[in-house]
C-alpha cells in the first residue's frame, strides 16, 4: 500500500487536531511536516489518512493516541545546549544559592525543566548542581529536578540515561568522567550511562503544557523552558507562561532559550535578554 500525501482538507484536519491535542500551531502548507511523521505508521496499519484520523478520535484508542504524539512532537536536544547560558546560570545562580544554603536561608531547591525531551537538559542542570545537591542531602528531598514532557518515548529513553558515545561531545571531561560509566552493549557505537546519583536527584514526569491542571505540588526556584514556546500560537503561549510563573517561587529564575528573546511575561522582571526573575 502507498500511502497518499494527505490533501489540503485532510491536513487542515489534523493541524486543528493537533493544535486542541498539544497546543502545536502548525501554519499552512506543511502537508510535508505531517506525511514524513505519520507515512510509515499509516503504511504499517494499512491506513489512510481520513481512517486514521477516525482511530484517533475514538476515545478507547489512548495508546494510539499517545503514540501519534510522540511521532508530531519535535525531540531536539544535547548536553550544554547554549554553553553561554549555562556560564551564565553557573556564575550567577548558583552562588546565590550556595551563599543561602551555607547561611541557613535555604533548605531545599526545586529545578523544572520544561519540555525535557530525552533528558540532556535535566542531567546538565544535575551535573551543574552537584555540589548543591550535596550540601540539602542531610535535608529529607531538599533537592529535586523535574523534567517533563508529553513524548512519552523520549521520557523512556531519559530514565534510562543511556547515551552513545558521540552524544556527549558537549560535555566536558572532567564531567564526563565524574557522571558517566561505560556499558556492556551489543551496539556498534559505544555507550556510556548516567551514574546512579544523578539520576535520583532527576523525576521524570508526563505532562501536557496544555492540560487545564498541573500534576505538581510545589514550587520551582529555576524553570528551564528552552526551545519550547515558539511551536504555539500567542494565545497557548499566554497561557502556558502565566501558569510557568505561578509554579515559580519568589526570587526565582525563568530561563528560555537564547533566541527567545520576545516573551512578554507578566509578573517576573527581565534581567537579562532571555531570563525573568520573580519579586
Amino acid at each position: 500500500m502507498v500511502v497518499q500525501k494527505p490533501s489540503d482538507i485532510q491536513y487542515q484536519k489534523y493541524q486543528e487536531f493537533v493544535e486542541s491535542q498539544l497546543g502545536i500551531d502548525w501554519s499552512k502548507g506543511k502537508q510535508y511536516l505531517l506525511h514524513g511523521r505519520l507515512n510509515s505508521r499509516l503504511y504499517e496499519l494499512g491506513l489512510d489518512y481520513d481512517e486514521y484520523f477516525q482511530v484517533l478520535q475514538d476515545s478507547k484508542n489512548k495508546g494510539e493516541l499517545q503514540y501519534f504524539y510522540n511521532l508530531v512532537t519535535t525531540t531536539k536536544t544535547e548536553f550544554y545546549r547554549d554553553p553561554a547560558l549555562f556560564d551564565w546560570f553557573r556564575e550567577n545562580v548558583l552562588p546565590e544559592y550556595f551563599h543561602q544554603i551555607n547561611t541557613g536561608k535555604r533548605e531545599k531547591i526545586r529545578i523544572w525543566s520544561v519540555g525535557c525531551s530525552t533528558g540532556e537538559e535535566a542531567y546538565t542542570l544535575a551535573f551543574e548542581t552537584d555540589q548543591l545537591a550535596q550540601l540539602l542531602s542531610r535535608t529529607p528531598e531538599g533537592f529535586k529536578i523535574l523534567a517533563s514532557d508529553v513524548n512519552t518515548d523520549v521520557l523512556f529513553y531519559a530514565i534510562q540515561g543511556v547515551y552513545d558515545e558521540n552524544q556527549l561531545q558537549t560535555i566536558p571531561r572532567p564531567v564526563q568522567g565524574k557522571h558517566f560509566r561505560y556499558i556492556k552493549n551489543n551496539n556498534k557505537n559505544r555507550q556510556l550511562q548516567v551514574r546512579e546519583h544523578i539520576k535520583q536527584r532527576v523525576e521524570f514526569r508526563i505532562l501536557n503544557l496544555l492540560d487545564s491542571r498541573y500534576p505538581i505540588a510545589t514550587k520551582f526556584e529555576v524553570i528551564f523552558c528552552r526551545n519550547v514556546l515558539y511551536y504555539f500560537n500567542n494565545e497557548t503561549r499566554t497561557m502556558i507562561l502565566d501558569k510557568l510563573v505561578e509554579f515559580l517561587a519568589r526570587d526565582g529564575y525563568l530561563i528560555f532559550g537564547g533566541t527567545e528573546t520576545g516573551h512578554q511575561v507578566e509578573g517576573v522582571t527581565k534581567i537579562r535578554h532571555n531570563v525573568f526573575k520573580k519579586k
